[in-house]
């Protein structure tokens, strides 16, 4: 049996809980997912950088750990632009390229979190995308 959908929302993992699921994702354990939620579990930016370095593309897997995975909520994380930024390069490299919704609100995400996710949307890696939540971040006019 494959688990395509697995909600972990309010449970409260932190960043050791997100070193713990980037392994079992980095293991190939989740690749089947389509549907993952890890709001509001206080990542933070080194839950969030692990939890990147987990679903990266690698030789065997060019789309990454997680590349089967519609829809993705980073909710209320308290990412920031370090992790943000980190998160950013692993699109770019490819990893997520199957997502159609993607929720970033309520994080700490300000100007450079924001640039380095612009350069990330602007790969064309997230080329089925068509849902972006990012209100309530740090981002200004800038």
């Amino acid at each position: 049996v494959e688990m395509t959908v697995l909600k972990l929302s309010s449970r409260r993992i932190g960043g050791a809980g997100a070193i713990a699921l980037a392994q079992a994702c980095a293991s190939g354990a989740l690749g089947s997912l389509k549907y993952l939620s890890l709001s509001l579990n206080g990542l933070g930016d080194a839950g969030i950088i692990a939890f990147a370095d987990g679903i990266k593309p690698t030789p065997e897997n060019p789309m990454g750990a997680l590349g089967n995975v519609e829809y993705l909520s980073l909710e209320g994380n308290q990412i920031g632009d370090e992790g943000m930024a980190a998160f950013s390069a692993v699109i770019s490299s490819g990893a997520l390229g199957r997502l159609t919704r993607l929720e970033l609100q309520y994080n700490q995400i300000g100007n450079d979190g924001m640039k380095a996710f612009s350069a990330a949307l602007g790969s064309g890696t997230l080329g089925q995308l068509t849902r972006l939540e990012l209100h309530y971040n740090q981002i200004g006019n800038d």
